[in-house]
Formats: structure tokens, C-alpha cells, sequence
């Protein structure tokens, strides 16, 4: 939050009888310019791009930004862990699938013992799956408990 206001800030000095224009990035985080950066650009006179640079976050309220920043981002990481265990579920129920077929000939057979090999190998990335996550989850608590502290110092 700093940055951003030592860049308004900056802006709204360098900027002597210009405009300070406010958009929005992909994310949806406001972007301050010089120039316009799309046609519903926000214009921001001086007076008011340096009372916005002048407010200040408390303490509680960086902490609350912290905390729900922190909370979603472990739900992104669940996320992601989530979306590649359902394709290697999808992958192994197809496996199954095409073993149950695999038993009707002595060519089906063999090409059974490979899908055996290829279940096995999914039910070892499964787990491997489920292992980085509790892995990244963990770290991120710790980064998360890590802020938290030092912004209570």
C-alpha cells in the first residue's frame, strides 16, 4: 500500500497542471497514469490524487488486508491442486474403463497389463498430488504467519 501511494504521490507532484487518470488492471487493482489507459478512464484532479495519496491504512486494517490476501491465496492453491487431481482422476477412470474392456482376447490382455502399469503410475501422481499440496499449503501458512508478525511489530 505504501508503493502505491509514494506512486500517487510522485504522480500528483510530477504531474504539475495535468490529470491523473485511474483504471483498472486484468485483476481488477486500480492502475494510476498520466496518460489514459482506456476510454473509461477515471480522471483525478490533483487535490484529489493528493488526498488519496494522504490517507494512510491503520495497522488493523493492513493486518485485515493481509489475512483475507492470505486466505485467498490458499484457496488458489487448493484450487490448482484440486483442478489437477480431478484430470488425473478423469484419466484414471478412463484407465479402469479401458481394462474392463481389455479382457476379452489374449491382444486385450496384454494391452491390459500396460493400463495396469499406467494405473499404477496415476495412483502414484495422485498421491504425489496430495503431498505438494499439503506441502504448499504448509509453506504458505508459515509465509502468511511470518507477515503477521512482523506487521504486529
Amino acid at each position: 500500500m505504501r508503493g502505491f501511494l509514494i506512486v500517487l504521490l510522485w504522480l500528483a507532484g510530477s504531474a504539475g497542471a495535468g490529470s491523473v487518470y485511474k483504471c483498472e488492471d486484468a485483476n481488477g487493482n486500480p492502475v494510476f497514469t498520466q496518460t489514459p489507459c482506456s476510454d473509461d478512464a477515471e480522471v483525478l484532479d490533483m487535490d484529489d490524487a493528493q488526498k488519496v495519496a494522504s490517507l494512510d491504512m491503520s495497522p488493523v486494517a493492513v493486518r485485515a488486508r493481509d489475512s483475507h490476501q492470505c486466505r485467498k491465496d490458499s484457496a488458489d492453491i487448493k484450487r490448482q491442486f484440486a483442478d489437477s487431481r480431478q484430470s488425473i482422476n478423469r484419466e484414471m477412470r478412463q484407465t479402469r474403463y479401458n481394462i474392463s474392456r481389455s479382457t476379452n482376447n489374449v491382444a486385450g490382455a496384454s494391452w491390459s497389463g500396460g493400463l495396469e502399469a499406467k494405473l499404477g503410475s496415476l495412483t502414484v501422481a495422485l498421491e504425489e498430488n496430495r503431498s505438494d499440496e499439503r506441502r504448499a499449503l504448509s509453506e504458505h501458512k508459515d509465509d502468511c504467519r511470518d507477515r503477521a508478525i512482523a506487521l504486529a511489530d
